[in-house]
């Protein structure tokens, strides 16, 4: 019983240390829209706003080729050289986090949509130095301007 009992809250322990850690690190927000609208919408102002969409992965669709089930997600690889490539410049490996991973997707069971995303400041802190103010600005005003973006896009007023 006690090997059970050990082994059980070593398989929690990680679980509750990044549902603690996600709070601080992503953002997400609530859609007014289904699915496609909301994707849609996404891809429409990132154009709009001169940043590059690198990629778009349908999760869904591949879970469906395998013969697995799988609720809509979809991620978005969005970006702009010229803000990501002069991180890039400071340290190469920061390029493993960027472009930034716009994760859409409906929660089981449910009509809502999310968009959820990882915030560039606490990733950063992995490769940068945290005493440089001009570099934490720069990556707060990325932030920043993602999750206005995002909140205006699919958020209704």
């Amino acid at each position: 019983m006690r090997t059970f009992l050990l082994l059980f809250m070593s398989l929690l322990l990680p679980t509750t240390l990044f549902s603690q850690d996600t709070c601080t690190t992503s953002h997400s927000v609530v859609s007014s829209y289904d699915f496609d609208e909301t994707l849609k919408r996404l891809k429409v102002t990132f154009e709009e706003k001169n940043l590059t969409l690198f990629a778009e992965i349908d999760h869904t669709a591949h879970a469906e080729k395998v013969g697995l089930p799988l609720t809509s997600a979809t991620v978005l690889l969005v970006g702009n050289p010229k803000a990501g490539t002069p991180l890039m410049q400071q340290n190469v490996e920061i390029a493993i986090e960027l472009p930034l991973k716009i994760l859409v997707f409906k929660k089981e069971g449910t009509a809502q949509v999310y968009v959820h995303f990882k915030k560039l400041v606490p990733l950063a802190k992995q490769y940068f130095s945290s005493n440089d103010a001009k570099l934490h600005a720069s990556l707060k005003q990325i932030e920043n301007t993602m999750i206005r973006l995002i909140e205006q896009t699919v958020m209704e007023k």
